[in-house]
Order: structure tokens, then sequence, then C-alpha cells
């Protein structure tokens, strides 16, 4: 199996953490950007090249079983066990186990010692207390004192306490991170598109533990249900697979009897349809034989059916993860979809804001997020994110009204502004080390280590530049060693100055085409990709001069 290039990007990044760092890092991945081809390969690392032993942990036996899956596909001959009650296995002897926290976390003593933990879904990791995950971690480390963390996720955040990274807890850093736009931009993702249908009126629904009180949020619902149900069959047609999230049991019988009333063919999965009939239903779903899935929040984390193409929430939440959950089941990519319908009958885009821009609240920090600005496209009824010019659905050139002093937000978007991404031919490709002037007495006193300075030189007096961080820590050096290993065969530099001279004696390879993009208000283009890098042979011959000067600008 050959990993994409953000997946060996996201691996050779936690590796560089652990190297570098005393703490535990996380990698951000959107849901459907193929997090089990990342743990499949760090397991396989971990164990042939280290000799290391490795557990991996899911909370769901889908996700168990997916994730064994794949190990299986990508190193047939690593020798793995899983130990899952849903699954029926209890496997502890192999170099790698693939567990359901709710079955190992009593049995790290048993299962282990362990070199690394591999989290799936690391949200899920309580930021205090004695959860399961922090049980078993801690008992881990008695064990084996020096275990390290690495967490995965599509969202990085808790409804309650915010960011799953910080200092005290369990995962301190995001090493790695890729946005949901990028992977569609660049085609490994589907493309979105939003509709907003009738909402009802939340006004007098109140609020416990930082979200929607079940009860009073479904009645709510209830009260629009047919009218909701009725815009929900007029907006998906043509649709194939559609996936409904409903609020509550009774809220999803009603939506359920309502299609079928129609004449549409559905069927229902809740919390208490039992597993054989929700994997026989799941299953006439998948082979695209039943159109209409209802569930209440079941088939969010680990139900993975690429030929969802529509999802329709009918029903609200304050929590961004389980918002972006919903309308990740549309995220995957399959054989003749276009693209991805978000219905939204719960105002859930003008609380959380497009999905690649959702900004989780720190409990720690005061303050509350901005609300998102959004607007409808008069033409299709597409909901765009307000600051672009042209519908992606139809095209339609928006009227651009003088500012005002307050803007209020009519619809939303389910993806943030387009912004174009160009591509050119690079003529030439110069280096030379950077230092930035200081603007402050501060950073005259704390000067900033430099940095190496790359001018692509694309035609017509046009240049994009980036810099590489050599001699800095943490991420920047991360990315760094990435740009380096991508490039040449020989050994990481130990200065600017020594990969500036390595670059200009040809041992570094150069792109022939560059990707780059302009982001609004922004100064310098970002180059998002690079195409034709060949790495040069190594020169065991070559010695830097450490004592060539570099002028600063």
């Amino acid at each position: 199996m050959q990993l994409r290039y953000y997946q060996s990007e996201a691996i050779d990044a936690a590796w560089n953490y652990l190297r570098n760092n005393d703490g535990n890092p996380c990698i951000e991945i959107p849901t459907g950007g193929g997090k089990s081809a990342i743990i499949a390969t760090m397991a396989r690392q971990a164990v042939e090249q280290w000799e290391g032993r490795v557990v991996i942990l899911s909370h769901v036996r889908e996700l168990v079983s997916q994730v064994a899956g794949t190990i299986a596909k990508i190193a047939p001959n690593l020798r793995m066990g899983i130990y899952s009650a849903g699954l029926g296995l209890k496997q502890t002897r192999e170099p790698v186990i693939v567990a359901g926290i709710q079955s190992i976390y009593k049995q790290a003593f048993k299962a282990g010692p362990f070199d690394i933990v591999i989290v799936d879904e690391a949200q899920l990791i309580a930021p205090s207390g004695d959860g399961m995950y922090r049980q078993f971690i801690d008992e881990c480390k008695l064990a084996r004192p020096t275990v390290r963390v690495i967490g995965l996720t599509a969202t990085p955040y808790r409804m309650s306490t915010g960011l799953i990274c910080h200092p005290e807890n369990v995962l301190n850093e995001i090493c790695y991170r890729v946005s949901v736009k990028t992977l569609i931009d660049q085609g490994y993702l589907s493309r979105l598109r939003s509709k907003r249908g009738v909402s009802a009126d939340l006004s007098q629904v109140h609020k416990r533990g930082g979200e929607y009180i079940e009860a009073e949020m479904q009645a709510a619902m209830m009260g629009v249900v047919r009218p909701a149900v009725a815009e929900m069959l007029r907006l998906a047609e043509g649709r194939k697979s559609c996936l409904v999230f409903c609020a509550g049991v009774a809220h999803a019988e009603t939506v359920l009897n309502l299609l079928r009333e129609a004449g549409e063919d559905a069927d229902l999965v809740t919390g208490d349809t039992l597993l054989p009939i929700r994997d026989e239903i799941i299953g006439r779903f998948k082979a695209g034989r039943l159109r209409w899935l209802v569930n209440v929040t079941v088939l969010t984390v680990g139900f993975d059916a690429p030929n969802v193409d529509c999802v329709a929430i009918l029903r609200a939440t304050l929590s961004p993860g389980l918002f972006y959950q919903m309308v990740g089941r549309g995220f995957r990519l399959a054989e003749g979809k276009q693209d991805c319908l978000v219905l939204d009958f719960g105002s859930n885009l003008d609380v959380h804001g497009p999905v690649d821009q959702i900004i989780a609240k720190d409990a720690r920090r005061p303050g509350e997020a901005g609300e998102a600005v959004v607007k409808k496209c008069p033409q299709c009824g597409d909901i765009c994110f307000a600051s672009i010019r042209f519908c992606p659905g139809c095209g339609h050139e928006f009227f651009t009204p003088k500012p005002r002093h307050d803007p209020t937000a009519t619809d939303a978007a389910v993806l943030s502004s387009e912004v174009q991404v160009e591509e050119a031919d690079v003529a030439s490709v110069t280096y030379s080390k950077h230092v930035k002037r200081a603007s402050s007495m501060e950073e005259m006193d704390n000067p900033k280590p430099p940095t190496m300075r790359v001018d692509y030189h694309i035609g017509n007096m046009l240049t994009v530049s980036e810099w590489v961080c050599i001699e800095h820590e943490g991420f920047a050096l991360a990315k760094a060693h990435l740009w380096w290993s991508a490039r040449t065969h020989e050994a990481f530099p130990e200065s600017v100055v020594e990969a500036v001279q390595m670059c200009k004696a040809g041992l570094v390879g150069q792109p022939t085409r560059i990707r780059y993009r302009t982001k609004p208000g922004s100064r310098w283009p970002e180059i998002v990709g690079f195409e034709g890098i060949e790495k040069p042979e190594v020169d065991p011959e070559f010695i830097p001069n450490f004592e060539e000067q570099e002028v600063p600008f």
C-alpha cells in the first residue's frame, strides 16, 4: 500500500517529535484521510526497525477491525494480536496488539509491557481523572516508565475542556496537521455542498454540561419534523446514499415513518438496535441497496461508508467535535460520487462555522470563538462562506456591498472561502541565509535563529519563497527535516550556512513545478505542493565551508 504524501509527513513528524521532546505528540488528520494507514505503518516501523512493542487503542469494534485489517495489508508478516470482547479475541503475546479500550483497560500488566501506545480518536482521552485511557496508560508506565503515547484525531478538542493537547494532559502538542480543505483541493476527500433547511426554534431549549438538553432539543425538532422531512426529500433529489442524524429515538422513528410514507427505501439504527440487525442494515446501505439510513448519533466515529453523498443533520449540537463527525461521514471518495450534500436543519453551521475552520474554545482561557459570517447563493441556494466572490456550486458572482460596521450572519458554509491554488513551472531556484531584523528591544536581546530562504523563480519576474528552519526547534525543525529528507540522501545539515552550501553544490533536488496560493491579507504566497523532485546521489567528497559569510536581508 503506497502512502499519501501527508501520511508519510505525519509519521516522520511524530517520530521526530519523540526524538526531540519529552512529551507525547498528536497527529491531526481529517476524517477519511487514512489514519489507519498511518497507525499501521508506525506499528510496523516500531517493531521492525526498533524491536519495539506497540498497543493500538480504539473505542469501537469497527475501528479495531479496520486498523487490524489495514495492518494485515501493509505488513502481512507482522505478528499481530487482537484484544476485543466484541470481536471475541483476547490475544496478548504478539508484538502488536490492536485493542478495544473497554476490553483492555484493566489488563495493562497482562498484555504489556509496551514501548508505544497509539490512541485512535485521541479526543476521547479524558483531560483528568481516572478514565479508561488514563488508567491503561498509567499502568503501562508502571510496567515500562519509558512508554510513549501517540494520538491521532480529526477533532483535537473536547466540548467541555477545549483543546486536548496541553502540558498537563496525556497529549502535549500537535506535531502534524493537514486541513480538510487542503485534502479536498488535492482530490483526497470529496467536495462538499451545503443547503439550509427548515430550522427549529431553539431559544427555549436549555443547556446542561455545555450541550442542549436532549429531551428539550428533541421536542423542538419534532415541532418541525414534517416540513423538515419534506424539504429534505426535495433538496436530496438525485442523491443515492443519504445518512440522517436525528435528535432522539422518538424523533428518528417519526422521520423513518415519514420517509416510508413518501415511498422511500429507509431504515433505522439506534443504540438499542441488536448487533446482527444493525450489521445487516448497514451492510445494505453500504452496498447501495438502501437509500436512507436514519440514526441517532451512533454512526459517527468508526462508521465508514464512502458512498454517502448526502448528510442530513436534523438535530442541533453545541459540540464542535460531534458536528464535525456527522459532516465527516461524507468526506470519503467513491466511484461515481461527484460531491456530498450537507443539509443542516439545526443551525449548526451558524454556531460552529465551516468544518475546516472550527475553532474550539480552550476552557483554560477566557473568551469565546467568533461567529461565522456566511451567506446563501440566490441562484442555486448553496450555502457559502461570506468572503468568496463566486458560488462554488453554480459559479454565480456575488454582489459585494460597501463595508458595514455591523455585519451579521445570514446563511452558512460547510467549507471556508475558496482560495485559488495556482501551478507554475520552476525556471530556477536560489538559496540564501536569512536573518530576521529585530522589531523590538526584546527581539534584539533574544534574536531568532536564521533560516534558509528558498526562492522559486517561475517566470515573468515572479518569485515564490519559503523559509526552512534548519536551526530552530520543535515543530519548525521537524518540518525542516521533512523538507530535507524529501530532496536529498545527504545527512541533515548542522547549520543554515552548511545547508545553503549543499543546495548550491547540487546535492539537494529541486522541483520542476510548484503549487501555491495567496490567502487574503497575506503578503507571501504559501507553497502547497511540489512536483518533479529527484534526489541526487550522495557526494562523499563534499566538505562545507563554515567560514563563508552570508548577507542577511
